[in-house]
């Protein structure tokens, strides 16, 4: 025990422990004053959460002069999220997407229930800018959906059963890649049409796909990624 408190836990160590632990641990007399309403399990699961609401879904548009960002309004089921962008010259702000748009986006089986708007509700899409800031591709579990922002036209690129993941879209804007079935995919954004770019994915052999251990272990996001002129796809 002496010997492993010499060379694990020098005494400048130990007494700088103690000074923390002092430190850390408030009086009575510093202890807040109770409010008076108990804090139930009910509470602490329920929306808005004691933390206070974050805001999600932070992206930079991409001449870098703008920064969108989901808003939400309300708790629970009368909970109603928005997209919105400001101005980071000025700080002006404008509404980008309305609630009612935004749920509309999507279909509705589509994305799976979440508390992250309230109990019961859904989690807005992930988005991303698509080149030049046109258009917004919104990604749900199973689907893909394109949203041209001058006219506010909505089109559904991808949707079925299959889990999608890890959506880009190609630097000249032409197509979207995602990873469905262990497998790459391409949409092209002019027809519509769906082309396998692996095929032979499996659960122990992914294609342009990453296990858990990957992120979560090696911080690696991606298995895929394409050439800035948008003619090749290197992936893992």
């Amino acid at each position: 025990m002496h010997l492993w408190r010499r060379i694990c836990c020098p005494p400048a160590f130990q007494t700088a422990l103690f000074l923390l632990g002092f430190c850390a641990l408030p009086s009575a007399a510093q202890q807040p004053a109770a409010s008076g309403k108990a804090l139930t399990v009910e509470r602490i699961y329920s929306m808005p959460g004691l933390s206070g609401r974050l805001t999600r879904g932070l992206a930079w548009t991409p001449d870098g002069k703008q920064l969108s960002y989901f808003e939400t309004k309300g708790a629970g089921k009368e909970a109603k999220t928005e997209l919105w962008v400001m101005d980071t010259a000025n700080g002006e702000r404008r509404l980008l997407v309305a609630a009612d748009k935004l749920e509309s986006i999507l279909p509705a089986d589509s994305p799976k229930p979440t508390q992250a708007t309230g109990l019961g509700r859904r989690a807005p899409a992930e988005y991303q800018w698509a080149p030049g800031g046109a258009a917004i591709l919104f990604q749900g579990p199973t689907a893909l959906a394109w949203l041209d922002l001058k006219s506010q036209a909505v089109r559904t690129l991808v949707s079925g059963k299959a889990a999608i993941a890890d959506p880009k879209i190609s630097p000249d804007g032409q197509f979207v890649s995602f990873v469905r079935d262990h497998n790459l995919w391409l949409v092209n954004l002019n027809d519509g049409k769906e082309q396998g770019v692996t095929s032979g994915g499996t659960e122990e052999t992914r294609k342009g796909e990453l296990d858990w251990v990957y992120p979560e272990e090696l911080e690696i996001k991606t298995a895929y990624w394409w050439s800035p002129d948008s003619s090749t796809i290197a992936y893992l």
